[in-house]
């Protein structure tokens, strides 16, 4: 089964990929990126212009602060944490596309490490993650894959 979230791009990819094999595609809401409120669309200009206060709290530690009228990374994580024990308990393969942000907080959570450890991860555009689910334990076994990206 493929499960994607719904933004556009996501779901392109997702329904690009489905078009080369016979998989289920599943749009789950709860996969959708992190909602950035009113900074959604600004540049790092305008967050310096206009959200100075906001703008070095995150550069301090960006897991303890909420963007305005947005979520948190602790809120991501959990909108998007049940979503990956139900495919990890009911698929035996699944891939999922979603997006940096919800990427980075199911990887915090599987290796028990603090939000504040986001920020040392970086998640290519296009890359490829890949868990493996073994007795109940999901290990990460590549991340930020981009070789398949490679034209040469």
């Amino acid at each position: 089964m493929i499960v994607t979230s719904p933004l556009k791009r996501a779901l392109n990819t997702a329904q690009a990929i489905g078009m080369h094999h016979a998989l289920p595609l599943i749009v789950e809401n709860d996969l959708h990126e992190l909602n950035a409120g009113l900074l959604e669309g600004l540049t790092f200009q305008d967050l310096r212009l206009h959200y100075t206060d906001f703008l070095n709290k995150w550069m301090i530690d960006h897991a303890s602060v909420t963007m305005p009228q947005g979520e948190s990374l602790q809120e991501v994580q959990d909108r998007v944490w049940p979503v990956i024990k139900r495919i990890t308990e009911t698929s035996e393969h699944a891939l999922v596309v979603a997006h940096s942000f919800v990427i980075i907080t199911i990887l915090c959570k599987i290796r028990n490490l603090s939000l504040s450890h986001s920020k040392e991860m970086r998640v290519g555009v296009a890359s490829k993650t890949c868990l493996e689910v073994k007795n109940g334990t999901i290990e990460v076994v590549i991340f930020n894959d981009t070789d398949h990206l490679d034209n040469s």
